[in-house]
């Protein structure tokens, strides 16, 4: 047996040598604080109701999206690179596994940067933070204005407010939402719109 397939060796070592070179690379790992910039796409349809690679029901009315490699839970950041159009998803599913996509969001996050009709838009990705799998992302929205300048406004005088505190405009529909947070449960979230209030600002908290 052996001296039967020993000239093979040689063969077989190349053969393996051919795949490893022509498999594709792996897709770039992403951290948080980076950015990537690529094709977007959105899916839905058949894909109501049923179990994403995290495990969680997909929900093409929540803000999520598939990421190669991003960790569960991840926010991130989406703008649509024409339109200027942005909002925040979280990762709970993995794809696009299209050359040149880099996230497929659900259809609620294609609506909010107006690609629905196009099915794809170039956008820039923004990593922003990591939260545990399963156990929900609010935030609490303290004010919606048209000038954007009053949004910034309010979130200069959160800043001087509170220390440490994360606050974020976000543009959406010619509105421009100021967001405190992500926060990892609803609890979490109302303990600081308690405080929030205590220093006469207001808002509502929103599960993203």
């Amino acid at each position: 047996m052996i001296t039967k397939y020993k000239n093979c060796t040689p063969w077989f070592g190349f053969i393996v040598l051919f795949l490893f070179h022509c498999a594709p690379p792996p897709p770039p790992t992403v951290q948080q604080g980076d950015h990537q910039v690529g094709y977007a796409s959105w899916y839905g349809g058949k894909f109501q109701g049923r179990k994403t690679a995290s495990g969680e029901v997909y929900d093409q009315d929540l803000m999520t999206a598939a990421h190669q490699t991003l960790p569960f839970g991840t926010l991130v950041r989406v703008t649509n690179l024409e339109s200027g159009k942005n909002t925040i998803v979280k990762v709970n599913d993995r794809g696009p596994f299209v050359k040149g996509r880099i996230i497929d969001l659900s259809r609620a996050g294609a609506k909010q940067i107006g690609m629905l009709t196009t099915g794809t838009a170039k956008v820039r990705l923004d990593v922003l933070s990591r939260v545990e799998v399963n156990q929900g992302t609010f935030v609490i929205q303290t004010g919606s204005y048209q000038d954007p300048e009053n949004a910034q406004m309010q979130k200069r005088d959160l800043l001087q407010a509170f220390s440490g505190i994360n606050v974020q405009v976000i543009e959406n529909n010619g509105f421009f939402r100021v967001h405190v947070g992500p926060y990892k449960s609803h609890q979490q979230a109302n303990e600081e719109l308690v405080k929030i209030r205590k220093r006469n600002f207001d808002g509502i908290i929103l599960q993203l």
